[in-house]
């Protein structure tokens, strides 16, 4: 049963792997995504003077729900670094009302976006939420991935978190350097909505289960 699993994860690192490569590089201009209260977020305002984090987030994802505390932590950390800091829910049947209710109850601190005709998600096309997105100050993609490495594999959490992959992205952005690491494999729920085939055959509101729990992963060595 194991090996079979591990066939399915690498089947799947390949596919996705080809797709996440035509993403690569990408760049802000030209994207945009709402606020809850309706108003366009233009995510390439500040090119040339800011770097950007985008996380995909799925409020029905128990992995995004647990990495939560993480991220206002890290918001703290893009605030003193003069950093944009943004949460999109690429999801279609995300709306203002159920992603405020989501950003009350866990006590959200920083700005939500909705990503309202997957424009964004076209773009970089996330293959997990939550997933990372790092733009240095040309609003040039340099660093995609986890967050860090607190799940081992999928449902099993690390109790020594040793990598911080998104956090030292981001110090490398302000340090005006390329990350170390500029991709690591998402653990979270799957999400690849952009992509026409995925979406016709997605279900549950357009997650694809690939496990009991709904959570998606590549194998994770570190």
């Amino acid at each position: 049963m194991k090996t079979i699993v591990r066939i399915i994860v690498l089947l799947s690192w390949i596919l996705n792997s080809s797709l996440i490569s035509s993403a690569w590089g990408s760049s802000l201009v030209g994207l945009h995504a709402y606020h809850l209260d309706d108003t366009s977020q233009t995510l390439d305002v500040e090119i040339s003077k800011k770097a950007t984090i985008i996380l995909m987030l799925g409020k029905e994802c128990p992995v995004s729900k647990r990495f939560i505390p993480r991220l206002n932590e890290l918001y703290s950390v893009a605030n003193s670094l003069d950093f944009n800091f943004y949460g999109l829910f690429p999801n279609p049947w995300d709306n203002a009302e159920n992603i405020r209710q989501f950003q009350q109850e866990y006590d959200i601190h920083f700005p939500l976006l909705i990503d309202r005709h997957a424009t964004v998600a076209k773009k970089l096309k996330p293959v997990a939420s939550p997933e990372s997105f790092v733009f240095d100050k040309q609003g040039t993609l340099v660093y995609r991935g986890r967050i860090d490495n607190r799940f081992a594999s999928i449902g099993v959490l690390r109790t020594n978190i040793s990598r911080h992959e998104l956090a030292d992205a981001m110090e490398a952005v302000f340090n005006d350097s390329m990350p170390a690491v500029p991709y690591t494999e998402p653990v979270g729920c799957f999400y690849g909505k952009w992509d026409t085939d995925t979406a016709e055959t997605s279900h549950d509101h357009g997650i694809h289960s690939r496990t009991h729990d709904g959570t998606y992963s590549h194998r994770e060595s570190d």
